[in-house]
């Protein structure tokens, strides 16, 4: 029989420290909105700007087929052109009158011949505190800054019904998110699971403002949310800056957390509970990770493999692995089985790292930078982690109902 167990303290022991793959920033502190602002990096404000683009055709550097910058629109030309503009400020102010209108001239016939053209239907978002664009989007699209996002959860802090534990931004910024926890655990036999609700946004369009239940196995390591049925385990929250609808809110997103764990806890006490042999792990990871159509690779030497096969060939090794080597408590059990695949993808499943990441997230290291693309990805609707982890979840329940 299941029972629910209280937690104590609102800090992370250090058996937790990986949670979430060390990513963003503790909260532990956090009482405030103001505190979880300043304490997770979100104290900082996004605004709508127009774009421009040139009036003649762009000239590109020889031999540059990318066509990705233009010349004198490389990132370092932007920088030459800020300090050419500081440098005629520095004129206007100090040098002579007769200076001073050869310089105004100039910028008259400038003026008069801007090599501009205005884009009027689209509008870059910009973070104003670096002034870094995070995105592209249409002129009806209207910012919404960090404190407004995260009002919501103002009323359930005050009331003590989530702790918040961890912030952090993905891409500088483009995607925002606090991670809350729900003031209980529950006991999944020899499991625990910790409730949380993540809270994101995006500045770039890719997200609404929305509230994700995610179940934390303590004892795994893993994070789990995949779609039950007659649950939600994501909500999209409509905007609102009136303290009734927040709280509106704010009860929805609690009545619908209390829902979709208890369901959850039931899935996984049937899964702790049903016994799986190696041959039947070995069929199932067949099933959510089959070999792809025969697309056959000719090496140098003239040699014929098959990438795709043995890629998926070896994650499914890796994963019986991790089923082989499973706590005691839930050895070769269905849990254990979900458990694998989902440790493989929350630590082992291949990440790339692109020049987008790289562009987008200037002083990370590449671990780091993988470990924010694989977080993402866990979290993100749709993402390659998350997509994995809700397969394995509804294909075991094929195989029970096969029984």
């Amino acid at each position: 029989m299941s029972v629910t167990v209280k937690t104590t303290g609102h800090k992370i022991n250090e058996k937790d420290g990986r949670r979430w793959l060390g990513r963003g920033r503790s909260l532990n502190e956090a009482t405030s909105i103001q505190d979880v602002l300043q304490m997770g990096g979100l104290d900082w404000t996004v605004s709508k700007r127009p774009i421009l683009t040139t009036a003649a055709l762009p000239e590109y550097a020889e031999g540059d087929t990318s066509r990705r910058y233009p010349n004198g629109i490389t990132e370092q030309g932007v920088d030459k052109n800020v300090q050419l503009l500081k440098a005629a400020n520095d004129v206007l102010q100090f040098s002579s009158q007769d200076n001073l209108d050869l310089l105004k001239a100039c910028i008259n016939q400038m003026e008069d011949n801007v090599p501009f053209l205005p884009m009027h239907r689209d509008f870059a978002v910009v973070r104003d505190d670096l002034n870094l664009p995070l995105g592209v989007l249409g002129s009806g699209y209207s910012c919404i800054d960090n404190r407004d996002c995260l009002l919501l959860l103002e009323s359930m802090m005050e009331e003590g019904r989530v702790v918040v534990e961890r912030a952090g931004t993905f891409n500088s910024g483009a995607n925002c998110w606090v991670i809350a926890r729900f003031p209980n655990s529950k006991s999944i036999g020899p499991e625990v699971m910790d409730q949380f609700v993540k809270i994101s946004w995006a500045h770039d369009g890719s997200e609404k403002l929305s509230a994700t239940f995610i179940a934390y196995m303590k004892r795994s390591e893993i994070q789990l949310s995949p779609q039950i049925e007659n649950t939600t385990v994501s909500i999209e929250i409509r905007h609102t800056k009136h303290a009734k609808d927040r709280i509106a809110i704010a009860d929805q997103i609690f009545a619908k957390g209390e829902q979709y764990f208890s369901e959850m806890q039931n899935k996984l006490t049937e899964l702790v509970t049903s016994s799986m042999t190696n041959d039947e792990m070995e069929e199932y990871l067949e099933t959510i990770l089959p070999d792809p159509p025969e697309k056959m690779v000719v090496d140098k030497d003239g040699n014929k493999s098959n990438k795709a096969s043995k890629r998926n060939e070896n994650s499914r090794g890796r994963i019986m692995e991790i089923f082989a080597h499973s706590d005691s408590q839930i050895n070769h059990t269905k849990y254990a089985g979900v458990s694998a695949v989902a440790k493989w993808c929350d630590g082992e499943k291949a990440i790339r790292v692109t020049n987008k990441d790289k562009t987008m997230n200037p002083g990370l290291s590449e671990d780091e930078l993988k470990d924010d693309s694989r977080l993402f990805n866990s979290w993100k609707k749709g993402g390659s982690g998350r997509a994995m982890k809700e397969k394995a979840f509804a294909a075991i329940f094929k195989e029970k109902e096969k029984k």
